[in-house]
C-alpha cells in the first residue's frame, strides 16, 4: 500500500497518510502531541483531520488522513501551515496528486525549496494568467538530483581531496561529471522548449493587444497608453531590468525635465524612455523642401525633447546619479550601482504606414541624425519587429 497518496473532493484536497511500519506507535505519538510531519513535507494537527468511515476502501485502522488544501475557484489551496511556506502555492483542480510533486529524492521538500526563491504565490497548470504550465512544473522537478547523482557527487568531493595522495581517485571525478553531462543535455533541451513556448505565447499576446490598442486609442489615457506600450518595448528591448516614470532628472534653466520612463539596463546604465501617442502625431512633411522630406513638428519637437532629457542627465554628473540610486534602490539588485554615462534616448511614435517610399526612406535619414537617440521608433515599427521575433520562435 502506498505511503501517502492524495483524495479530491468538491471542496477539499486530503493526504491519506499510511506508515510503512509501526504505525502504532507512529499514531499513539501523533495523538499525544497533536502532530505530526509526514516525509518531511506535511505537518499537519488533530485539527486538520478528515473522516475516512464513510469510505470502505481504507483500512481505518491503519490509515489517517488529513485536508491540507481547500478548493477556490479551479485551484486547489494548499495550506501553507502546514507546508512550512511563506507563500501560498494553488494547484489547478485537474492536477493528477501524487508524492512527486512534492518530494523529491531523500525527502528533498520541493516547494519549500521554490519558496525560498519566489517573492509572490505560485499557480501551477490551468489557464490563470500568471500559472506556469504544468509541463514546466513538472521539467522543474526533473532537475531536482537523484539519489544516484547525489551519491557521485559526495564520491566527487572525497576524491577531489584524496586524489594528491592516491592513485585512481580521477576516475571518480569523471564519472559525476559524465553523469551531469548526459542528464543536463537531456533536461536544458525540454526546458527551453517550454521557456520559448511561453515566450511565443507571450509575444503573440503583447502584438496582438497592440494592434487593438492602435485601432482604440482614444480608449485610454495618455499614462495608461504609455504604461501598457512600455512594457511591449522592454520584450524586444530584453537589456533593461526597469523602467521607472516620471523621474525629475534636472532643468534647462527654464523647467524642470521629467521624461516618460528612465530605463535601467541590467550594468545599471542609464538612458530615457519618450512615448508618443500613434495617430496624433505626424512624422515627416507631406511636401517636400528642396526635394527632400524632413521631419515635421510633432517628431521635430520629440527630438529636441528627448536631447534635452540627455542634456540634463550629464549635467546632473554623481550627484544626479547618487539621487537617482536613493530613490530606486529598492526596485533594483543589492549590488548594482547606477551609472549616467553617454545616456540615450528612446523615441516611440507616430505611423510610418501610409508614407510613400521615398518619406520612409528620408525618415530613415532623419532617425540617424541624432547620436544621442538610439531608436526612434514607429508603431508599425513595433508591431513588425514584434511578428518577426514571433516568427522567429515558431521556426
Amino acid at each position: 500500500m502506498k505511503t501517502i497518496e492524495f483524495i479530491k473532493d468538491e471542496r477539499s484536497l486530503v493526504l491519506v497518510y499510511t506508515p510503512e511500519a509501526f504505525y502504532n506507535g507512529i499514531i499513539k505519538k501523533y495523538r499525544k502531541e497533536g502532530e505530526i510531519i509526514i516525509k518531511r513535507c506535511f505537518i499537519v494537527t488533530t485539527t486538520d483531520e478528515y473522516s475516512l468511515e464513510d469510505d470502505d476502501w481504507y483500512n481505518t485502522e491503519e490509515t489517517v488522513a488529513f485536508i491540507i488544501g481547500k478548493l477556490i475557484g479551479d485551484y486547489y489551496k494548499l495550506d501553507k501551515r502546514i507546508l512550512g511556506t511563506n507563500h501560498d502555492f494553488y494547484f489547478h483542480k485537474d492536477t493528477k496528486f501524487n508524492s512527486k510533486l512534492f518530494i523529491a529524492e531523500r525527502n528533498i521538500t520541493i516547494l519549500n525549496k521554490i519558496d525560498n526563491l519566489i517573492q509572490s504565490d505560485l499557480y501551477i497548470g490551468g489557464s490563470n494568467e500568471v500559472a506556469i504550465p504544468k509541463a514546466v512544473y513538472d521539467e522543474l522537478i526533473g532537475k531536482f538530483p537523484t539519489t544516484h547523482e547525489l551519491t557521485l557527487y559526495s564520491y566527487k568531493r572525497i576524491a577531489q581531496v584524496l586524489k594528491n595522495y592516491f592513485d585512481g581517485f580521477g576516475e571518480i571525478t569523471n564519472k559525476y561529471d559524465e553523469y551531469l553531462n548526459k542528464r543536463l543535455n537531456v533536461v536544458v533541451d525540454s526546458t527551453f522548449y517550454s521557456e520559448n513556448k511561453l515566450k511565443l505565447l507571450i509575444l503573440k499576446t503583447v502584438h496582438d493587444k497592440m494592434i487593438t490598442m492602435i485601432e482604440e486609442e482614444e480608449g485610454f489615457s495618455e499614462k495608461q497608453w504609455q504604461e501598457i506600450v512600455k512594457d511591449a518595448l522592454l520584450l524586444i528591448y530584453p537589456k533593461y531590468i526597469l523602467a521607472e516614470r516620471e523621474l525629475i532628472v534636472g532643468t534647462d534653466g527654464y523647467h524642470k525635465k521629467k521624461p516618460d520612463f528612465l530605463l535601467i539596463d541590467a550594468s545599471g546604465f542609464v538612458d530615457v524612455l519618450e512615448i508618443k501617442k500613434p495617430n496624433a502625431q505626424r512624422l515627416i512633411t507631406k511636401t517636400t523642401y528642396r526635394n527632400n522630406y524632413v521631419a515635421d513638428r510633432d517628431l521635430a519637437g520629440a527630438i529636441v525633447q528627448i536631447e534635452k532629457y540627455v542634456q540634463c542627465l550629464n549635467r546632473s554628473g554623481k550627484t544626479g546619479e547618487e539621487k537617482l540610486q536613493s530613490i530606486l534602490n529598492h526596485k533594483i539588485p543589492k549590488d548594482l550601482s547606477l551609472k549616467v554615462v553617454n545616456p540615450q534616448g528612446m523615441l516611440l511614435m507616430g505611423r510610418s504606414e501610409g508614407l510613400n517610399a521615398e518619406q520612409l526612406y528620408d525618415l530613415e535619414i532623419v532617425k540617424r541624425q541624432h547620436k544621442n537617440i538610439v531608436d526612434i521608433l514607429t508603431y508599425d515599427d513595433l508591431i513588425y519587429r514584434l511578428h518577426n521575433m514571433i516568427i522567429q520562435l515558431e521556426n
